[in-house]
This record gives structure tokens, sequence and C-alpha cells, in this order.
């Protein structure tokens, strides 16, 4: 038994060429529609998000080596230098006001530090949640692809299931519909 069968009529063995041709044809075109459906996904990464995370990495970066804050330090180390210049320059031997100076300097530069570690911890969480939001991403986007497929697998098995139906229907006489039922992976 098969579509192509001696001593069928020409017009019957027409209709079942047709038929072939029918499926041939919806098969090549739904291998086209996933080809383009699978080059509209978007990619796994946002460029943007990848962007905007290395950047809070480097600013991090920066802040935990202190290079972030080098000139403000470097301001007060001016700011000390001066201030035992002048020291120096009114008599010299004041150790009391070197003393004030040095633990003036030393008051800033831990204020400073400890600025730079709480920035540096904000950024850290900040960091984290954008790691998070990119891994979400790329989950959603695979479950979003996992879904789709089983509704095209589901689709593909409705249409054969029906188009084998048929054909034991047509081929026991008992089935006069001899259509072939098509999947266009739109479930």
């Amino acid at each position: 038994m098969g579509f192509f069968q001696k001593g069928k009529g020409e017009g019957e063995q027409r209709r079942n060429m047709f038929k072939v041709g029918q499926i041939g044809y919806q098969a090549i075109q739904g291998h086209r529609k996933q080809k383009q459906a699978e080059g509209a996904l978007p990619s796994n990464e946002d460029a943007e998000q990848r962007s905007a995370l290395s950047s809070v990495r480097r600013q991090k970066r920066a802040l935990q080596s202190g290079t972030a804050s080098t000139q403000t330090r470097n301001t007060l180390l001016k700011a000390l230098k001066m201030g035992m210049q002048n020291t120096f320059k009114t008599g010299g031997r004041n150790m009391t006001g070197i003393n004030q100076l040095n633990e003036s300097f030393g008051n800033q530069l831990n204020q400073l530090q400890q600025q730079n570690l709480a920035a540096a911890n904000t950024l850290q969480t900040t960091e984290n949640t954008m790691q998070d939001n990119i891994s979400q991403r790329k989950i959603d986007l695979a479950m979003n692809k996992s879904d789709r497929l089983f509704a095209d697998a589901a689709g593909y098995k409705r249409a054969a299931a029906a188009n084998l139906n048929q054909y034991v229907a047509s081929q026991s006489g008992k089935g006069e519909n001899t259509s072939v039922t098509a999947y266009d992976g739109d479930a």
C-alpha cells in the first residue's frame, strides 16, 4: 500500500502526488519560518547591561584600590605639607602644632577611606543585582525557547496523528476526506 499503487486511476495518483507535494512544501515553509524565528531571537546577554556591569566593576575596583580618591588624597597631602612648612617658618619647634596637623591628616584620610569602603559596598550590591538580572534574562530566554519547542513538537505530533488517521481511513475505504492536516508551528 502507498500513494502510488498499480491499478489506481490516474486522477487518484495525481491527488496523491499533490498531497506529497503539499506536505513537502509545508515542511520547507516550516523550516524557513523556524530559521526566521530563531534569527529574530534576542541574544542571551544584553550588550547595554553587560557594559553597565563592567562600568560598575571598574568603579568598585577604583574605590577599593584607592585610585578613585587620588585627587582628594593629594589635596590633603598638599595641605599637610603647607601646614608643616608654615609651622617650621614660625619657629619650627612647635611639636603640638605638628602633631595636630598629623592627627587631622590621619582623621581626614580615615574618613576618606571609610567613604570609599561604603561606596564600594554599595557598588558591590549594585553589581550583584545586575549580575542576577543578566542571569535571569538568560534563564527566561532559555525557558521561552523550550516552551516554544515543546508547543511546536505537540503541534507536529497532532498533525501527524491526524494525517495518519486520515490516510488509514482513506485506505480502508471509510474516509471521504483525505486532505492533509497542516501544522505551521503556531500552536
